[in-house]
């Protein structure tokens, strides 16, 4: 039997209400309020910017040189990396930022990473950095070290060139006949600033870009994820008016009655469709909450 609920996407809508809440809550996090509406792809925004945590093989490019005075910190780095611990205390101080912006990350899925052995007195939960970071490419399987260098590269084409010449397969770099411009620094930076994907011409005549940013410059990539989550919950809505007594089989209303329903976060982190006005509730068999914070690491 088919029922209708009160309001539009409700599920969806109480999904991202739910999102801000646990974010600043149980994460440490800060949403603004003039983002609360898509409180759900700004932490999507902020949570592909983390690796996911697993165990990778660390490959190394063919230019990639550690000075021996740095070579303790990469060796502590290179050592997590392989045993699959977290690397977020090793990413930039604004990983803490909700609407912080990696465009390097997002327009070349380039990450760099800070090579310090101690914690970082002014970021507890971070380790302190230095002047050179490893600028790498990770995929889930490995932790390709691309170069290690001073900070402010995050334009430099001869870095995506190494990865493009050592793992030519990682990349999807097509070639195409119309001549692409050979933007400056200054006119990467100028086109990042206002949001704009550009691709980058590479010296085999192929051409390179990453997943970009959306207009609103939030991470394509995070927005896709955030995206599937709203759907996967609209599904789960679009389920259960479809077939009510499935789910409720003692509650025992005419079709298309209207129903004040709401998605609830429980004490367990799990989820259950609650209706108010008919005080019954039932379970979702689903992930929780911190399985699906944590499937949005890229």
């Amino acid at each position: 039997m088919k029922v209708q609920f009160i309001g539009k996407d409700k599920f969806a809508s109480d999904w991202v209400a739910i999102v801000k809440d646990y974010a600043e809550k149980h994460m440490g996090l800060s949403i603004p309020e003039k983002r609360s509406a898509d409180a759900d792809i700004w932490l999507a925004h902020r949570m592909v910017r983390l690796p996911k945590i697993t165990p990778r093989a660390v490959k190394i490019s063919d230019v990639f040189t550690c000075p021996s005075d740095l070579q303790t910190g990469w060796e502590f780095l290179k050592s997590k990396v392989e045993r699959g611990e977290d690397l977020e205390p090793h990413l930039s101080r604004q990983i803490k930022d909700v609407l912080g912006r990696d465009e390097m990350l997002m327009h070349w899925q380039i990450n760099h990473f800070h090579i310090g052995t101690v914690e970082d007195p002014k970021h507890p939960g971070m380790i302190e950095g230095g002047s050179h970071i490893v600028y790498a490419f990770v995929d889930d399987q490995s932790f390709h070290a691309l170069a290690l260098l001073e900070h402010g590269h995050w334009t430099n084409r001869e870095i995506v060139e190494t990865l493009k010449r050592n793992w030519p397969s990682n990349i999807y770099t097509p070639n195409l006949v119309e001549t692409i411009p050979n933007y400056t620094h200054e006119e990467v930076l100028n086109l990042r600033k206002s949001h704009v994907n550009a691709l980058t011409p590479l010296s085999d005549g192929s051409t390179y870009r990453g997943f970009g940013e959306t207009a609103g410059g939030s991470s394509v990539l995070g927005t896709m994820k955030a995206t599937h989550l709203r759907r996967m919950f609209g599904v789960r809505e679009w389920e259960i008016r479809g077939d009510f007594n499935r789910y409720f089989p003692d509650i025992k209303v005419e079709e298309n009655t209207l129903i004040n329903a709401t998605l609830v976060l429980n004490p367990d982190f799990s989820f259950s469709a609650k209706l108010t006005d008919l005080n019954a509730e039932v379970r979702l068999e689903m992930e929780t909450m911190p399985q699906l914070i944590k499937s949005l690491r890229s």
